[in-house]
């Protein structure tokens, strides 16, 4: 029993002098957590407007759940890593993407022509304009699931872009385990939904 106390106080002891230490981290690791938690947070929007129609496929409303939940879980992630590093948990300076290169930041989902210039969140590449998501919200039966994995697919895509070039750049190694996540996630996902639009 002594040992034990021993060794529970040292661990306490342990954890409460490394608790101010900043993990290692990089402009990659903080720039991809700021701005995947909006690209999530769109996902989720999606998925609660499609879910929000009755006559939609049930496989598909499936999916749609699993996005609400699994990115939501995501996102409560992302704010506790960023705390973690000591940043903003929110984008508080600087453009967007531009933790990417310029070749990445727009190579394989090509920010919307149709973005809020107010909100540069919307420029960012795989991001459905206002106009997709209200013509979303009026869709109905199977012109709503289309809709619905047409713009979950190029949302995915680019999201899963961005989680491979966090893996490729990242420093962090929980950032890079999310990131590595969010890629087999979201392919499975578009390939998931591909099948059940058949």
């Amino acid at each position: 029993l002594v040992v034990t106390a021993a060794l529970l106080a040292s661990m306490v002891g342990w954890l409460i002098g490394d608790s101010g230490a900043e993990p290692e981290h990089n402009r990659v690791d903080t720039g991809f957590l700021q701005d995947m938690r909006e690209h999530h947070q769109q996902a989720v929007e999606m998925s609660w407007i499609y879910r929000s129609k009755p006559d939609t496929d049930p496989g598909l409303r499936e999916v749609a759940r699993t996005i609400i939940v699994g990115q939501n879980l995501e996102i409560g992630r992302m704010i506790q890593m960023l705390r973690g590093f000591g940043e903003p948990e929110y984008r508080d300076a600087g453009t967007p993407m531009d933790w990417m290169d310029d070749e990445h930041a727009t190579h394989g989902g090509d920010a919307p022509s149709g973005g809020n210039p107010d909100d540069p969140f919307t420029q960012m590449p795989g991001m459905a304009t206002e106009e997709q998501l209200d013509a979303l919200n009026a869709a109905t039966g199977r012109d709503a699931d289309e809709l619905f994995v047409e713009l979950m697919t190029v949302h995915h895509q680019a999201g899963a872009e961005m989680a491979q070039y966090a893996i490729d750049h990242g420093a962090n190694d929980e950032v890079v385990a999310m990131a590595e996540g969010i890629v087999h996630g979201q392919l499975g996902e578009i390939v998931e939904m591909e099948n059940l639009l058949k």
